[in-house]
């Protein structure tokens, strides 16, 4: 046995800068403006297509949608959900939001 004094207990953060580290890679995450558009866009395509629906359709109301009742107002509701569809992507390319992006908010909102 050697009389070697036993080392002090090193805590794994001792040395690492734990706390300018946190300063500098953790913050609060804020929503750049083409991100708030690209929700904004994908709200107004929900609101506007469920208004139509609301006009045309005479099915009954399903989760909060109503349903059309037969072929013909599908077929308007299709049609108008591509026309406004198309609007959005449109507007949303304007603000630089890519179709991917656009289209994947527009998911996320159903």
């Amino acid at each position: 046995m050697t009389d070697q004094a036993t080392p002090a207990k090193v805590r794994l953060t001792d040395g690492l800068g734990v706390a300018s580290h946190r300063e500098v890679f953790e913050q609060e995450w804020q929503p750049t403006a083409q991100e708030l558009k690209t929700v904004e866009l994908a709200e107004r395509y929900h609101h506007e297509a469920e208004a139509y629906d609301r006009t045309v359709c005479t099915g009954p109301v399903l989760r909060g949608s109503v349903m059309p009742a037969n072929h013909r107002e599908l077929a308007l509701v299709v049609g108008n959900a591509g026309r406004l569809r198309k609007q959005i992507m449109a507007e949303a390319a304007m603000h630089g939001i890519s179709q991917q992006d656009m289209a994947r908010a527009i998911g996320r909102r159903a």
